[in-house]
């Protein structure tokens, strides 16, 4: 008889995410049971089974899938069972009441033209996308005070398709919710640019948020021109340490490698910031053997930065540094400085800053309002730019304490 998965595949940040740490775990521990073979980052709906008609199945699946378009869900912890093969780590989801109900019947339809495993006949089924697993018993505890000190996964994402695969895992087809249609394994593995622009588009017209279109150059050429008469923003960002590959282990960068970190770093960055806007760099550019100095990565974004010295900026010829600024914006005034140890004993304000990353996150949190500092590395505000506009409307006064720019912050 013929086997079968129903899952979920992860897509964006969130599959980028699942699947680097997938391969930090495997690296930092010496396991390969979920690297064998080639980690997708998924959630499993129903499987691994055995059907004497592969058709019904189809069939069962869109059945369910029609009755559904927006299934959202949530990653917000680490969690762990015991499996069939040993312990099995993950991401734990948390499931929408559509998220269950969509479960719920699709394991109701599928149990009566297949054979269920397990896993599907529970009352109370586990939502999750697996870390590490098969060969970790020996290692469980390392692993799980590993992930227990890092950032937990904060992640939003809705169930966009229903992905069916078949003998040794190759897909067969996919369901898509939000275009209520059947996509081909070809149209999933080779025109997926094309039908995932659609699914997308489809998702934020629901969402009642105009799709994205790919501008034209001439577009793009008018909306620069216009870009020279719009308000500028002010930014700030800290801490990139470009082409340094150990600091994907030292602070748990969610990066396969230093390439895929420096890429997306620069995106996100032009992605966020405006040829006109102002960019307050907090130090360290760059650093580790054969590095690119900073006047490379200027060159390569956008805005106009403002660079602070940092503890590994030796290589910056070509670009002005400061050892500290005054920034005074909207009435407030902020000491810009690289180290928040080294600010002057006669200032009382506000302090944003670098150099902590998130190695030292209960003194030195994305906000501390008692002692008015503000983190800016990467690794605590998304990898990307923040806006001081969007810094002033979270009322920093008011604030105790707001461990990154995704936690609800704590007010006094």
């Amino acid at each position: 008889m013929p086997h079968f998965f129903v899952e979920f595949w992860f897509h964006g940040y969130p599959k980028h995410y699942l699947k680097s740490l997938i391969y930090e775990v495997a690296r930092e521990f010496r396991v390969k049971g979920a690297i064998k073979p080639r980690p997708v980052p998924h959630m499993t709906l129903y499987g691994p089974s055995e059907t004497n008609d592969i058709r019904k199945v189809f069939a069962a699946i869109e059945r369910v899938g029609k009755r559904y378009t927006l299934v959202p869900f949530k990653a917000d912890d680490f969690d762990w069972r015991d499996g069939k093969d040993g312990k099995v780590i993950a991401v734990r989801i948390n499931a929408s009441p559509e998220l269950e109900n969509l479960h719920k019947e699709l394991a109701e339809e599928l149990s009566k033209i297949s054979t269920p495993c397990q896993w599907d006949t529970l009352s109370a089924f586990w939502f999750h996308s697996v870390i590490a697993f098969k060969d970790i018993d020996h290692k469980f505890g390392k692993i799980w005070r590993y992930l227990g000190a890092k950032q937990q996964p904060q992640f939003d994402q809705y169930l966009a398709r229903i992905t069916m695969l078949g003998k040794g895992r190759k897909i067969i087809r996919e369901y898509d919710l939000v275009l209520h249609k059947w996509l081909s394994r070809r149209q999933v593995l080779f025109n997926n640019w094309y039908w995932r622009r659609k699914t997308e588009n489809r998702l934020r017209e629901l969402q009642g948020r105009l799709p994205e279109r790919r501008l034209s150059l001439w577009q793009r050429l008018i909306n620069w021109i216009q870009g020279l008469w719009a308000k500028k923003c002010v930014y700030l960002i800290g801490d990139t340490h470009f082409d340094h590959a150990n600091i994907i282990r030292y602070c748990k960068r969610p990066f396969s490698n230093v390439r895929v970190m420096n890429r997306i770093l620069v995106n996100n960055w032009n992605n966020t910031v405006k040829p006109k806007d102002t960019v307050y760099f907090l130090g360290d550019w760059a650093f580790g053997r054969g590095s690119r100095p900073a006047r490379y990565w200027v060159r390569r974004l956008n805005g106009h930065v403002i660079s602070i010295r940092g503890s590994h900026d030796t290589r910056a010829r070509g670009i002005k540094l400061y050892n500290s600024r005054i920034l005074n914006y909207d009435g407030y005034k902020f000491l810009l400085i690289h180290k928040p140890d080294e600010k002057p004993a006669d200032w009382h304000g506000w302090v944003i800053h670098g150099h902590k990353h998130n190695n030292n996150m209960s003194k030195y949190p994305f906000i501390n309002g008692k002692t008015k500092t503000i983190n800016v590395g990467v690794e605590l505000t998304n990898y990307r730019p923040i806006s001081l506009d969007f810094l002033l409307s979270l009322n920093i006064n008011s604030i105790r304490r707001m461990e990154t720019i995704n936690s609800k912050p704590e007010r006094w």
